[in-house]
This record gives C-alpha cells, sequence and structure tokens, in this order.
C-alpha cells in the first residue's frame, strides 16, 4: 500500500476514534505488540496513536488504551527552549529571553514588559553576529 495511503488512513481511523470516544476493541489489535517494532502494523498502530493524540490530549490516550499498549505510546510531547537557562543554554540572549518569559508567566504590566524589551535593543550580542542589528518592535 502507497504510504500517503496509509497516513490518510491512520488519520481517518483516528478522526473514527475520538468522534467514539477512542472506543475500540484493542485486543483484535493485541497481536501487534508481539512483531517487530518495524512491521507495519506496529507502526500503523503508533501513527493512529500519534494522530489521536493530535485530536485530545496525551495524557486521555494513555488512560483510555489498555496497558499493554502503553509501549507503543509516543513520549509526552514537551515544548523545546533553546533558551532555557535551567537547561545550560549559552545563546546570545537567553538571559533576557528568559526574563521576559518570567514577566509573561507573572502577568506583568505593559510598561515592565516595553523596558525589558528596550534592554534586548540596547544590548550587544557579540563580534559580529546578525544579532548586533536585531531589533525587537513592540
Amino acid at each position: 500500500m502507497n504510504v500517503a495511503c496509509i497516513d490518510r488512513f491512520a488519520f481517518w481511523f483516528a478522526y473514527h476514534l475520538s468522534n467514539f470516544q477512542f472506543a475500540w476493541n484493542w485486543d483484535d489489535w493485541s497481536s501487534c505488540l508481539s512483531m517487530d517494532p518495524l512491521h507495519p502494523k506496529p507502526k500503523f498502530v503508533r501513527e493512529t496513536l500519534i494522530k489521536c493524540m493530535r485530536l485530545s490530549y496525551h495524557q486521555r490516550i494513555v488512560d483510555l488504551i489498555p496497558e499493554s499498549f502503553k509501549a507503543l505510546m509516543p513520549d509526552y510531547p514537551e515544548p523545546q527552549n533553546k533558551y532555557n537557562l535551567k537547561e545550560g543554554s549559552t545563546l546570545p540572549g537567553a538571559e533576557v529571553a528568559n526574563n521576559v518569559c518570567e514577566l509573561l508567566k507573572k502577568r506583568c504590566t505593559l510598561e515592565e514588559l516595553s523596558a525589558a524589551i528596550d534592554e534586548v535593543n540596547n544590548q550587544d550580542f557579540g563580534d559580529g553576529l546578525f544579532y548586533d542589528n536585531f531589533r525587537i518592535i513592540f
């Protein structure tokens, strides 16, 4: 079967499951658990679970599928922030980006946010990097 057709079928099947509260006889598909992970059946179930997650949320899908299928469930999706100082980022502007994020989490006023962004505009980011001409317009 064509790869595009398999992808469309997985999306349609996930949409079908979402319309029926993700109720399905998962025992009919339990044979794919003993197969090689690269076999088409486990790949189809994994792709369907990924697409189900897009139509709902991760924890709901984890709660609805049987325990034996949790091995096929994708990892919890977490945002990737390359400027996160907690992860040891050394990128230019990481400290300022974290300050702006903290201000937004605290629901700061417009003046406080404007002052933090002006700090970025007045900061020198290094030797000849394209950040030298970087300005935020607010």
